[in-house]
């Protein structure tokens, strides 16, 4: 039954892509032709928009586009290279962004997972209406240097395992973690137990669905594919309820609810969900079954706010949760701060340590437990779901 649900799925998803390819090439044809003459689309009378500026933070390009003529909406953003004008990259903002007559309205998006796909040293950006029309272009050119310099600091997330003690007790020497960067699409492993230290990096699992059905999966899937961690994102970018589930290998759904948190897309560059398997790293011979040792919603707005919700936490491990660009040693003296100032750590330089789940321990908003705040060495009941707020970057 297995076998055949498989190939229904490969034949499914083979079609979808012939149909996305078709889709796409035709939308290339027609935006390419529409794109020959930068300055005669980015002025035309007709066109309702103008991109009036290029701008950046930390995570995302911010494109600013003002209704000229009439109020229009913005679906696509369109990227080219520069000059050959091939087209790179179609990103579709869910929901569309609606600019009114005569304001400027700044659209985030986030293109630092298609700087691969990048071989010009620039590009061209531009703006679609709902039926994919070219509504504008920017007339200048943006250097990739440019752009990844400013993702270069794009926010990281870090999540770390103890694997022994009790409470609140971490052994630095029998820890694991791993540094994701959801801007980038990266992760970089760290497992140390004693003297021996292994590392690995790879390819972030950005997952578009919102569902994901591990009881189809094998082990050698998750682990080389899925990998320690998977990041939902979330479409509608916190403008409307978004429910995620899981289904384990054993064929249990778990369900995580998303609520609406704003009304304008344009407030926020990124909603992400990140759900944690801490039972994987380099050679394991875990079943890898769930990915629900951590639920983290993060929610990163353009004014350079991150927003951090533990939805579900789970284990014998302790847990540390970490917003920044860190390095190794960064974490590891935080880590060592940690062991030796008996978990509290008001006072120093090691803010970035946002919680702590201690070990053995379960919360969810049904599940009552403590998380630990190393910051104001106290307790946090749950539930209600704690809410923390950090600068991204």
């Amino acid at each position: 039954m297995l076998k055949n649900r498989a190939i229904s799925n490969i034949v499914a998803v083979s079609l979808l892509l012939a149909i996305m390819f078709i889709v796409l090439s035709i939308l290339y044809i027609y935006v390419w032709r529409n794109v020959s003459t930068v300055s005669i689309v980015q002025h035309s009378t007709s066109s309702p928009l103008v991109i009036t500026g290029v701008h950046f933070t930390v995570d995302a390009i911010i494109i600013d586009v003002r209704a000229e003529t009439s109020p229009a909406y913005v679906r696509y953003v369109y990227i080219f290279a520069y000059p050959s004008r091939a087209l790179i990259d179609v990103i579709k903002l869910n929901p569309p962004i609606r600019v009114p007559l005569g304001k400027t309205v700044s659209i985030p998006v986030n293109i630092g997972s298609i700087l691969g796909k990048i071989s010009s040293k620039y590009v061209l950006v531009a703006v679609g209406s709902e039926y994919g029309s070219l509504i504008a272009v920017y007339g200048k050119p943006i250097p990739i240097k440019q752009i990844q310099t400013y993702l270069s600091k794009s926010t990281e997330f870090v999540l770390l395992a103890a694997r022994t003690g009790s409470g609140l007790q971490v052994d630095p020497t029998q820890i694991h973690f791993v540094i994701i960067n959801p801007a980038l699409d990266t992760y970089q492993f760290y497992y140390i137990s004693g003297s021996t230290v292994e590392s690995v990096s790879g390819k972030l699992t950005l997952w578009y669905s919102n569902k994901l059905y591990l009881n189809d999966t094998s082990f050698s899937y998750r682990y080389n594919t899925l990998g320690p961690v998977v990041v939902f994102v979330d479409p509608y970018k916190a403008t409307q309820t978004y429910t995620v589930t899981i289904v384990d290998i054993g064929g249990t759904p778990h369900t995580f609810t998303l609520p609406k948190l704003v009304n304008n897309p344009s407030e926020v560059i990124a909603d992400y969900l990140i759900c944690w398997e801490d039972l994987w790293w380099p050679g394991t011979t875990a079943a890898l079954d769930n990915y629900i040792d951590e639920v983290i919603r993060v929610t990163i707005f353009v004014n350079g706010t991150v927003r951090i919700e533990p939805i579900h936490g789970s284990g014998a491990f302790l847990h540390m949760f970490m917003l920044g660009s860190l390095t190794e040693k960064q974490v590891l003296d935080a880590v060592n701060a940690y062991a030796s100032l008996n978990s509290c750590l008001k006072g120093t330089e090691y803010n970035f340590i946002v919680f702590v789940k201690p070990h053995g321990t379960e919360y969810s908003a049904s599940v009552s437990a403590q998380l630990w705040d190393p910051n104001t060495c106290t307790y946090i009941t749950v539930p209600p779901l704690p809410v923390f707020y950090r600068l991204a970057g």
